[in-house]
Parts: structure tokens; sequence; C-alpha cells
């Protein structure tokens, strides 16, 4: 009410859209983001140690629930790596299987809490979204 030309964005990690009440509020929101790093579950873990269970199926059937959503993946180097061809192919089945509206590939920009992660180059992230827009006709903004 007090600012009608602004948006409201969330920026979340998708662990409790199995709720309803979540997914519905969020759905209500201008805009959507979850952050979506991996491709199987040992990455996911290995990337974001999350303090609750996750699980990449929950993840995926939660994001798809969203209206228009937006995916928001941090690709990192260093003792976890998921930036690998393997990887990457994971991580773009379940991108497909989502299917936003867009993603955003980001890397680190700060000091990680786990000194292990390291940053990637901005050409390993164009190249991530190259992939992404001729295999799953999605645009990827990268962001360094």
């Amino acid at each position: 009410q007090l600012m009608p030309d602004k948006k409201v964005v969330i920026l979340s990690n998708g662990v409790h859209l199995n709720h309803r009440e979540i997914y519905q509020a969020m759905n209500l929101l201008d805009e959507r983001m979850i952050k979506v790093d991996a491709g199987n579950e040992k990455v996911l873990k290995a990337v974001n140690q999350p303090l609750v269970r996750a699980n990449l199926t929950k993840l995926t059937a939660g994001c798809r629930k969203l209206k228009d959503v937006i995916i928001q993946s941090l690709f990192v180097h260093g003792a976890v790596d998921n930036t690998q061809l393997s990887d990457v192919e994971e991580w773009l089945e379940i991108i497909g299987i989502i299917n936003p509206k867009e993603v955003h590939l980001v890397t680190l920009d700060r000091i990680p809490s786990q000194p292990y992660l390291k940053k990637v180059d901005e050409d390993t992230l164009y190249t991530i979204s190259s992939r992404l827009k001729r295999k799953l006709q999605i645009q990827g903004t990268v962001f360094t």
C-alpha cells in the first residue's frame, strides 16, 4: 500500500514448498526465486549444507507449484565442484523438470561459510548459461 510501484520478491531455498500455505502465499508475490544449486542429492547437501532435511524430489515438486518461478543457481569450485559436465547435465535435468521462466547463474561474491568453496570464473557461468539455452530454451542470466 505504501509503495505500489515496488515489487515484492522472495528468494528461498524452497525446503518448505511442500506446504500448501507456503506455496500459495509465495504465488501472491510479484516474483518468486528458488535456489537450485545441484542436480543430485550429494552435491546439493555439500554446497548448501541445509539445516533441515531437504531433497531434490520435494524441491522440484514444490517449484512446479509456483507460477513464473525464477531459479537462482550458485556454481562453485573447490572440494565441492558443481561445474563438471556430469554435474551440469544433472542440474539441467532438474531445471528442465521445473521449467522456470528464467535462471540466474551466480558464483561467490563474498567469503563463503564453507572455506573449501571457491568462486568460478565468468566464462564458466556463460558456458553453463549457453548449455541451458541450447538444451532447454531457457534464458540464463549471469550475475558476477
